[in-house]
């Protein structure tokens, strides 16, 4: 969609839980989604070499911005 625009972020307290690189996704001005690095799984298996990248849609959302398909 020619509307949506993804960003890097800047760290900031609503994306505390991303480690490094992370970014938003918003559609006309809004926040539809957000994503980044974190480091759960690491911590969790106790393997420094672990990453992972997870991304989230908020799709009521995106879809109040859309609206009907037609």
């Amino acid at each position: 969609h020619r509307d949506l625009h993804s960003f890097p972020t800047r760290r900031s307290s609503d994306l505390d839980y991303y480690t490094g690189f992370g970014y938003r996704a918003d559609l006309q001005g809004a926040n539809v989604g957000d994503g980044g690095f974190t480091d759960w799984t690491r911590k969790l298996l106790g393997n420094r070499k672990e990453r992972l990248c997870t991304t989230g849609i908020g799709i009521d959302r995106l879809a109040s911005l859309v609206g009907p398909v037609t």
